[in-house]
């Protein structure tokens, strides 16, 4: 539980860092979920849950769907055409 705990602690601060840089809007829940998922993951093989399938217990399994979902974000939001302050003065 400390090690989570220092993890949460530490994206915590990374965020912190990325959010006061220049970022599209959606890409911080993006790198959220994918640093929960890494970490949640991996803490989970100290755990002693019983595995499921593959050797791998329910709450890997859903760090997985979660690390998916972060990095589909990611990639949508950057595929997504950027919102140009310029158009918002007018500058079309």
């Amino acid at each position: 539980m400390l090690y989570n705990a220092s993890w949460e602690l530490a994206i915590f601060a990374l965020l912190t860092w990325v959010d006061r840089r220049r970022h599209r809007p959606g890409a911080l829940l993006g790198l959220y979920l994918l640093f929960t998922a890494t970490g949640r993951f991996l803490f989970e093989f100290l755990s002693r849950n019983p595995a499921l399938v593959l050797h791998l217990t329910e709450a890997q399994f859903v760090s997985l769907a979660l690390f998916l979902a972060g990095n589909t974000i990611i990639v949508f939001v950057s595929m997504k055409e950027s919102d140009a302050p310029s158009r918002a003065l007018g500058k079309a």
